[in-house]
Protein backbone atom coordinates (compact mmCIF):
# COMPACT_ATOMS: atom_id res chain seq x y z
CA UNK A 1 0.00 0.00 0.00
CA UNK A 2 2.82 2.09 1.02
CA UNK A 3 4.63 2.15 -2.06
CA UNK A 4 1.09 2.41 -4.25
CA UNK A 5 0.51 5.84 -2.83
CA UNK A 6 4.05 6.93 -3.29
CA UNK A 7 3.54 6.38 -6.80
CA UNK A 8 -0.02 7.60 -7.37
CA UNK A 9 -2.02 10.52 -6.60
CA UNK A 10 -4.63 10.22 -3.49
CA UNK A 11 -8.08 9.81 -4.90
CA UNK A 12 -10.18 12.94 -5.50
CA UNK A 13 -12.28 11.35 -2.70
CA UNK A 14 -10.42 11.61 0.08
CA UNK A 15 -9.28 14.67 -0.54
CA UNK A 16 -13.00 15.95 -0.55
CA UNK A 17 -13.06 14.33 2.44
CA UNK A 18 -10.15 15.25 3.72
CA UNK A 19 -12.14 19.11 3.33
CA UNK A 20 -15.26 18.61 4.08
CA UNK A 21 -13.77 17.33 8.03
CA UNK A 22 -12.04 20.34 8.15
CA UNK A 23 -14.54 22.60 7.86
CA UNK A 24 -16.70 20.60 10.00
CA UNK A 25 -13.84 20.55 12.89
CA UNK A 26 -12.78 24.14 12.55
CA UNK A 27 -11.89 25.88 15.36
CA UNK A 28 -9.43 22.99 16.64
CA UNK A 29 -6.05 23.48 16.48
CA UNK A 30 -5.35 19.45 16.73
CA UNK A 31 -8.31 17.46 14.95
CA UNK A 32 -8.87 13.83 16.28
CA UNK A 33 -10.83 11.81 14.46
CA UNK A 34 -12.39 8.44 15.10
CA UNK A 35 -12.83 5.90 12.02
CA UNK A 36 -14.59 2.70 12.71
CA UNK A 37 -17.84 0.71 10.57
CA UNK A 38 -20.82 -1.44 12.00
CA UNK A 39 -18.82 -4.95 11.37
CA UNK A 40 -15.64 -6.07 9.91
CA UNK A 41 -14.70 -6.09 6.21
CA UNK A 42 -16.21 -2.86 5.32
CA UNK A 43 -12.47 -1.31 4.79
CA UNK A 44 -12.50 0.92 7.42
CA UNK A 45 -8.41 0.83 7.73
CA UNK A 46 -7.93 1.27 4.46
CA UNK A 47 -10.12 4.37 4.37
CA UNK A 48 -8.05 5.43 7.45
CA UNK A 49 -5.00 5.24 5.67
CA UNK A 50 -6.26 6.81 2.81
CA UNK A 51 -7.32 9.80 4.51
CA UNK A 52 -4.53 10.05 6.74
CA UNK A 53 -2.60 10.27 3.66
CA UNK A 54 -4.54 12.82 2.10
CA UNK A 55 -3.90 15.10 5.15
CA UNK A 56 -0.33 14.67 4.64
CA UNK A 57 0.17 15.69 1.48
CA UNK A 58 -1.83 18.71 2.70
CA UNK A 59 0.85 19.86 4.92
CA UNK A 60 -0.39 18.69 7.63
CA UNK A 61 1.22 17.09 10.46
CA UNK A 62 -0.82 13.60 10.72
CA UNK A 63 -0.38 10.39 12.92
CA UNK A 64 -2.52 7.21 12.37
CA UNK A 65 -2.85 5.04 15.54
CA UNK A 66 -3.97 1.36 14.95
CA UNK A 67 -6.64 1.26 17.89
CA UNK A 68 -8.23 -2.57 16.47
CA UNK A 69 -5.62 -4.08 18.52
CA UNK A 70 -7.35 -7.52 18.26
CA UNK A 71 -7.56 -7.18 14.30
CA UNK A 72 -4.75 -4.80 13.33
CA UNK A 73 -3.69 -3.72 9.87
CA UNK A 74 -2.68 -0.43 9.77
CA UNK A 75 1.05 -1.91 10.15
CA UNK A 76 0.48 -3.64 6.88
CA UNK A 77 -0.96 -0.92 5.10
CA UNK A 78 2.61 1.37 6.18
CA UNK A 79 4.56 -1.99 5.32
CA UNK A 80 6.40 -1.54 8.17
CA UNK A 81 6.82 -3.99 11.54
CA UNK A 82 4.53 -4.26 14.56
CA UNK A 83 6.43 -4.29 17.22
CA UNK A 84 6.12 -1.15 20.23
CA UNK A 85 2.56 -0.23 19.81
CA UNK A 86 -0.15 1.32 21.12
CA UNK A 87 -0.70 -1.48 23.53
CA UNK A 88 2.91 -0.69 25.03
CA UNK A 89 2.27 2.53 25.27
CA UNK A 90 -0.97 2.24 27.70
CA UNK A 91 0.85 -0.47 29.84
CA UNK A 92 3.67 1.72 30.12
CA UNK A 93 6.11 -0.68 28.68
CA UNK A 94 7.10 2.67 25.90
CA UNK A 95 7.37 5.76 25.60
CA UNK A 96 4.69 7.68 23.09
CA UNK A 97 8.29 8.95 21.20
CA UNK A 98 9.34 5.15 21.32
CA UNK A 99 5.92 3.59 19.71
CA UNK A 100 5.96 6.39 16.75
CA UNK A 101 6.83 5.64 13.17
CA UNK A 102 7.75 7.08 9.89
CA UNK A 103 5.90 5.91 6.91
CA UNK A 104 8.14 7.24 4.32
CA UNK A 105 5.74 10.17 3.31
CA UNK A 106 6.49 13.24 4.42
CA UNK A 107 4.46 14.29 7.91
CA UNK A 108 2.94 11.24 7.84
CA UNK A 109 3.63 8.59 10.99
CA UNK A 110 1.33 6.19 12.42
CA UNK A 111 1.36 4.48 15.74
CA UNK A 112 0.83 0.67 15.36
CA UNK A 113 -1.38 -1.51 17.69
CA UNK A 114 1.29 -3.22 19.28
CA UNK A 115 1.03 -6.96 20.81
CA UNK A 116 -2.43 -8.37 22.10
CA UNK A 117 -3.24 -7.72 25.59
CA UNK A 118 -5.68 -8.33 28.44
CA UNK A 119 -8.23 -5.67 29.55
CA UNK A 120 -8.14 -4.20 26.39
CA UNK A 121 -11.15 -1.68 27.50
CA UNK A 122 -9.94 -0.71 30.70
CA UNK A 123 -6.17 0.20 28.81
CA UNK A 124 -8.48 2.10 26.50
CA UNK A 125 -10.78 4.14 29.39
CA UNK A 126 -7.33 4.57 31.34
CA UNK A 127 -6.00 7.85 31.75
CA UNK A 128 -2.85 6.74 30.56
CA UNK A 129 -4.82 6.71 27.03
CA UNK A 130 -6.22 10.36 28.02
CA UNK A 131 -3.06 11.68 28.72
CA UNK A 132 -1.52 10.02 25.58
CA UNK A 133 -3.81 11.70 23.25
CA UNK A 134 -3.18 14.94 25.60
CA UNK A 135 0.66 14.74 24.45
CA UNK A 136 -0.04 13.99 20.74
CA UNK A 137 -2.54 17.16 20.41
CA UNK A 138 0.59 19.18 20.78
CA UNK A 139 2.90 17.58 17.93
CA UNK A 140 0.05 16.56 15.25
CA UNK A 141 -2.59 18.35 13.66
CA UNK A 142 -4.55 15.53 12.85
CA UNK A 143 -4.87 12.60 15.22
CA UNK A 144 -6.76 9.39 13.21
CA UNK A 145 -7.80 6.22 15.20
CA UNK A 146 -8.50 3.29 13.49
CA UNK A 147 -10.79 1.67 15.82
CA UNK A 148 -12.96 -1.89 16.36
CA UNK A 149 -16.29 -2.04 14.52
CA UNK A 150 -18.26 -0.66 16.91
CA UNK A 151 -20.79 -4.01 17.03
CA UNK A 152 -17.90 -6.46 17.82
CA UNK A 153 -16.46 -4.98 21.00
CA UNK A 154 -16.82 -1.97 23.77
CA UNK A 155 -13.64 -0.83 22.61
CA UNK A 156 -14.58 1.67 19.59
CA UNK A 157 -17.48 2.63 21.91
CA UNK A 158 -15.03 3.92 24.46
CA UNK A 159 -12.51 5.83 21.89
CA UNK A 160 -15.35 7.09 20.36
CA UNK A 161 -15.77 9.55 23.84
CA UNK A 162 -11.89 10.47 22.98
CA UNK A 163 -12.50 12.38 19.82
CA UNK A 164 -13.75 15.55 18.16
CA UNK A 165 -15.90 13.49 15.63
CA UNK A 166 -16.07 9.94 14.40
CA UNK A 167 -16.39 8.71 10.21
CA UNK A 168 -18.10 5.54 9.86
CA UNK A 169 -17.46 3.51 6.67
CA UNK A 170 -20.27 1.56 5.33
CA UNK A 171 -19.40 -1.19 3.24
CA UNK A 172 -21.60 -0.79 -0.35
CA UNK A 173 -24.89 -3.36 -0.54
CA UNK A 174 -23.45 -4.81 2.88
CA UNK A 175 -24.16 -2.97 5.64
CA UNK A 176 -27.51 -3.38 6.54
CA UNK A 177 -29.46 -0.22 7.93
CA UNK A 178 -30.42 -2.16 10.87
CA UNK A 179 -26.94 -2.40 12.11
CA UNK A 180 -25.90 1.66 11.26
CA UNK A 181 -28.88 2.30 13.55
CA UNK A 182 -27.30 0.19 16.44
CA UNK A 183 -24.32 1.85 16.17
CA UNK A 184 -26.11 5.44 15.77
CA UNK A 185 -27.54 4.48 18.90
CA UNK A 186 -24.08 3.38 20.58
CA UNK A 187 -22.18 6.35 19.60
CA UNK A 188 -25.10 8.41 20.89
CA UNK A 189 -24.39 6.86 24.25
CA UNK A 190 -21.29 7.62 23.90
CA UNK A 191 -21.94 11.26 23.71
CA UNK A 192 -19.65 11.52 20.12
CA UNK A 193 -19.97 13.92 17.64
CA UNK A 194 -20.88 11.76 14.33
CA UNK A 195 -19.27 13.50 11.28
CA UNK A 196 -20.78 11.62 8.32
CA UNK A 197 -19.75 8.56 6.82
CA UNK A 198 -18.02 7.06 3.82
CA UNK A 199 -19.85 5.05 1.52
CA UNK A 200 -17.13 2.45 0.39
CA UNK A 201 -17.04 0.40 -2.58
CA UNK A 202 -19.14 1.99 -4.85
CA UNK A 203 -18.79 0.28 -7.83
CA UNK A 204 -17.79 3.18 -10.59
CA UNK A 205 -15.50 2.16 -13.53
CA UNK A 206 -12.60 0.32 -12.09
CA UNK A 207 -12.09 1.69 -8.66
CA UNK A 208 -13.86 1.65 -5.45
CA UNK A 209 -15.72 5.15 -4.50
CA UNK A 210 -15.94 6.53 -1.12
CA UNK A 211 -18.28 9.74 -0.50
CA UNK A 212 -19.13 11.32 1.97
CA UNK A 213 -22.37 12.73 3.65
CA UNK A 214 -22.60 14.62 6.88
Amino acid sequence: MLRSINNMHIPESFKSLRTNIRFALRGLDSQVILVTSAVDGEGKSTNAFLLAAACAIDNKKVLLIDADMRRPSIHELASIVNRSGLSNVLSQQCSIAEAIRETGIAGFHVITSGPTVNHLPELLASNQMKLMLYELRKAYDVIIIDSPPMLRVTDAQILASLADGVLLVVGYGKTKSKLIKKVKVQLERANARILGAVLNKVPRSSESYSAYYG
